[in-house]
């Protein structure tokens, strides 16, 4: 019975520090997730971390982030989540799935209250897998236990990401186009402000070529 509130204890602090850890700022959700997975692969001693994306109309599972051997790596990786998958289990029943020494997590975020900014990333349920690999030792159930609660802690953060992303973001075109306004205004001929306004929309938003029709 001690023992057993040691270890209580010890998840609690765990899934505490992991919460602050994950709780600042981020440049996007995909710093947000190689951070993550940095920090468990440290803590459950992981040869692998990663994070699959699942794409909902292909019943396909993606990789999107590896984390191998202390650094995050870029690799391709496509699993089936079709109902006749084991993966099904994992992104449809949001049950966890351990085979050998790997333990599949299911991640679901995104569905955010009626106030939540009008954005489809953010008002459409996403599922992901969080991956957890080790060489040799498998996973015990107190370890899972742990596992499926810090991937709860990631799921909330990255809805939480993705909110301040599209901020950012409706930030940044809010901006630009104040600033076109602005250079529209000073501009002492027409042609010139139309000019410089094209210039300006090919530079803030990085198209190739603009061209306006009149």
């Amino acid at each position: 019975r001690f023992a057993y509130v040691i270890r209580m204890m010890n998840s609690k602090e765990t899934l505490y520090r992991f919460h602050k850890e994950l709780n600042q700022p981020f440049e996007n959700p995909d710093k947000l997730v190689t951070h993550a997975l940095g920090i468990l692969a440290g803590h459950f001693r992981l040869a692998r971390a990663g994070f699959y994306l699942l794409n909902n109309s292909e019943s396909v599972l993606s990789l999107k982030t590896l984390w191998s051997h202390g650094a995050c790596i870029e690799a391709e990786e496509y699993i089936d989540s079709s109902d006749s998958s084991p993966f099904y289990q994992v992104t449809e029943r949001g049950r966890i799935f351990a085979v050998g020494n790997s333990l599949f997590i299911p991640l679901k975020w995104g569905t955010g209250p009626d106030s939540a900014p009008s954005a489809d990333i953010v008002k459409t349920k996403r599922s992901g897998v969080l991956k957890l690999q080790r060489s040799k030792k498998a996973f015990a159930k107190r370890e899972k236990d742990l596992a499926v609660s810090l991937a709860g802690e990631l799921a909330h953060n990255l809805y939480q990401a993705e909110l301040d992303q599209i901020s950012r973001e409706q930030l940044g075109r809010l901006s630009a186009l104040t600033e076109l306004t602005g250079i529209f205004a000073s501009s002492l001929r027409a042609r010139d402000g139309i000019r410089l306004i094209m210039q300006s929309v090919q530079q803030y938003f990085g198209f190739d070529r603009v061209r306006l029709y009149l």
